[in-house]
């Protein structure tokens, strides 16, 4: 008796598999190249999906460093002015009036000179603070575009004075000045304290 009976058979396993040839080469490289494809493209996905976070990161970053430089200044500005402000309300009470007080003569001169451009004729009456009247007379002497008189006012402050001239009234009010200066700071100030960097970043 043989012994082949007794090995198993492997002819139908092959011929089973005969029916799914093995795929060629050219098949190969194809199944290759789409999984090489499906694999780059998907990688591909990642990084644009990373780079698209980051960039997204990096707006956010940027827009919160600018939000915090834009706070940062203006918590630096206000609190320069606050430290400011009571040398500027010194200046505007008192170093200012005095400064306008030396300059209501040149002032008035201003005035006459404007006048004597004109060709007028005539004499100009200046009504000033009995304080100053002296100064003003000085300035005025030196100057002598045409006759003048000064008289002094005692209800005149000494950063008023009143021009009559041949053809027209000046009045000259430098404590008005004054006044509106203070005034536009006190409002600058308020408007500044309504505007707390503080409250706002809180309200952000």
């Amino acid at each position: 008796m043989s012994l082949l009976h007794l090995l198993e058979d492997f002819g139908g396993a092959r011929g089973a598999a005969g029916g799914h040839p093995a795929p060629n080469d050219e098949e190969l490289e194809t199944r290759r190249l789409a999984a090489f494809e499906e694999g780059y493209q998907a990688g591909w996905d990642d990084a644009l999906h990373a780079h698209t976070q980051d960039r997204m990161r990096l707006t956010s970053d940027l827009a919160q460093n600018l939000l915090d430089m834009s706070f940062t200044y203006n918590e630096a500005y206000t609190h320069l002015f606050r430290e400011l402000r009571p040398l500027l309300v010194e200046i505007v009470d008192k170093l200012l009036p005095r400064m306008l007080r030396h300059s209501i003569g040149p002032r008035i001169v201003e005035e006459l000179q404007a006048a004597a451009t004109d060709t007028l004729r005539g004499e100009a009456h200046i009504l000033v603070n009995p304080d100053v009247a002296k100064t003003v007379a000085a300035l005025v002497a030196q100057d002598g575009a045409f006759p003048v008189s000064i008289r002094g006012d005692a209800a005149l402050a000494e950063g008023q004075a009143q021009l009559s001239l041949p053809d027209r009234e000046i009045e000259i009010n430098l404590d008005q000045m004054i006044a509106e200066i203070s005034s536009a700071l006190e409002a600058f100030t308020h408007d500044l304290q309504k505007e707390d960097p503080d409250d706002r970043k809180h309200a952000v």
